[in-house]
């Protein structure tokens, strides 16, 4: 077997010739880069041979000393460009960006997708990317999440929306600054590629307090209420970038009541409040979105209350908080407004699949703690999860995979399948946790919730998951009721680090539970 040195230069050499060869077929289609928006200090990127414009972001990141808004962030970066097969990547990086070529890896790593890095520059400061068709790829030069790059591509646009439809807000390349935008019924919110929609409302509805400082809590910039057939599309970006430097917390939208709405292929970043929570939404498509935020409370996607039909798929997440999670919640925190109290119910029909996570604080998808309604009919399938480098443990709630309802509401008939976890830095015990305890992350006990029952949770399946390099090697299963609140709790084919899952794996406390396909020690 060739040492890793010949297997590079090897690599390396394959590289160069299919580069030589780039000019054949059709070319990438590459964005204008938005004056005024921050260029990646650590990434030139051509595709194709052309240039493509690598923004720049943060992510949380524990070991960095640089804090913003109280908080560890360290260098991010991600680009935008479409494709329709067999892209030619050349990656330009600082010297000492890469330390090991060997270490070097695209995720997801299923793909087979092997970076060639240029051996006869010791800077190891080139790198060639064979990329076959659209999808999302990181680019991940240490293999622990150090200055990453998401490549974010899509097929090329068969069609645009008719810039002079007056039922259609087109915003061409560059830089669009709103304190407020108000979509209707039957609007459509085009964003082209290279377009950043910033959002900055200038009106605030209160303070939080988060990390040991105060930030003014900014009102929702982009509302959805009450609306049908709306659509936010496109190669663009809707960001919320320079907010915690102003010492200020957003969500970029505001949704409530919406029937046949469909977020389709744009990017959002540095929202420092939940990303997309949906109250009251029927007949929802979340398709291609990217999210990327790096504060604490901006979770990523969720069906907050009264939802059904909800499909999340092809979506990727690296964030700073819950990822692709649900609740059902029956107020707002104690607080329901009569004329809101329509918004609130069960949460029933959601699927979310090909999906990829990143998540660097709370877990990567279930459900989480506010379930005083009911949620039922769900699946997660086919999600691979890159990245979990949480320190926020070892909470017995939280895990690679959670469900963790309080507020007395039922939680049945979900799936769990197909999911792989490549990489885990987190300081989680459990690698899945069922627990219906009153209490959260936070707080000992919640006291809205002290006069509730402990949540049933049944019907649950986990079937085909495999967590790769995890120290979290226990399954938790803890029912705080009285009864057989857990129960038809199944684990089919659920490997632990290569090993398959036995009874010796699961810490149990009045749980009904099987495992199939796995050895009974």
């Amino acid at each position: 077997m060739k040492n890793s040195k010949d297997m590079f230069t090897t690599i390396a050499a394959s590289a160069i010739l299919a580069l030589s060869l780039c000019g054949c077929g059709k070319k990438a289609v590459v964005f204008p880069a938005p004056e005024g928006v921050a260029k990646s200090e650590h990434y030139d990127i051509c595709a194709d041979g052309q240039n493509v414009f690598a923004y720049a972001t943060y992510r949380m990141d524990w070991n960095s000393k640089e804090k913003i808004a109280n908080s560890p962030a360290a260098p991010l970066a991600f680009c935008i460009f479409d494709f329709e097969k067999d892209a030619n990547v050349e990656l330009k990086l600082p010297k000492g960006i890469i330390k090991n070529p060997s270490d070097a890896v695209v995720r997801p790593l299923a793909l087979g997708i092997k970076p060639a890095v240029d051996l006869s520059n010791p800077n190891f400061d080139r790198v060639s990317l064979s990329l076959p068709r659209p999808n999302n790829y990181t680019f991940d030069p240490r293999g622990d999440g150090t200055c990453a790059l998401h490549i974010f591509t899509n097929a090329p646009e068969k069609s645009r929306p008719d810039k002079n439809d007056p039922n259609v807000i087109y915003l061409g390349a560059g830089v669009h600054k709103i304190d407020k935008m108000k979509l209707d019924s039957n609007k459509t919110l085009y964003l082209e590629g290279g377009a950043v929609l910033l959002c900055s409302p200038k009106e605030k509805k209160g303070i939080y307090k988060v990390n040991g400082i105060e930030l003014n809590n900014m009102k929702d910039p982009i509302t959805l209420v009450d609306a049908e057939n709306v659509t936010i599309c496109g190669r663009g970006i809707i960001s919320c970038a320079g907010s915690l430097q102003r010492g200020e917390r957003m969500t970029p939208f505001r949704i409530r009541g919406v029937k046949n709405l469909t977020l389709r292929d744009i990017a959002i970043i540095e929202a420092s409040e939940w990303n997309v929570s949906l109250y009251g939404a029927k007949d929802v498509l979340i398709d291609g979105l990217r999210i990327l935020s790096y504060y604490v409370n901006s979770d990523g996607i969720c069906p907050t209350s009264n939802c059904d039909n909800i499909l999340v798929k092809n979506c990727f997440i690296h964030n700073a908080d819950d990822a692709y999670e649900l609740k059902a919640m029956d107020s707002y925190w104690g607080s329901k407004p009569k004329s809101e109290e329509k918004y609130f119910g069960d949460v029933r029909n959601v699927i979310f699949e090909n999906c990829q996570v990143w998540n660097d604080l709370a877990i990567t998808m279930g459900v989480t703690h506010e379930i005083g309604h009911n949620i039922e009919n769900v699946a997660f399938k086919n999600i691979t999860v890159l990245h979990h480098t949480s320190v926020a443990g070892p909470y017995p709630v939280r895990g690679h995979i959670a469900i963790f309802p309080a507020g007395g509401g039922k939680v049945s008939n979900m799936l769990f399948e197909n999911i792989v976890l490549e990489n885990d830095s987190s300081k989680y015990k459990h690698c899945i946790v069922i627990n219906n305890t009153h209490g959260d992350s936070w707080r000992k006990n919640t006291p809205r919730y002290d006069n509730r029952p402990h949540s049933i949770v049944e019907n649950i399946t986990f079937r085909n998951i495999d967590f790769k390099n995890t120290k979290a090697d226990k399954v938790g299963l803890f029912n705080h009721g009285k009864s057989d609140e857990i129960k038809n709790i199944r684990f089919e084919n659920v490997l632990i680090n290569g090993k398959k899952l036995t009874e010796k794996n699961i810490e149990n406390r009045g749980a009904k539970f099987e495992i199939s396909d796995s050895p009974q020690n």
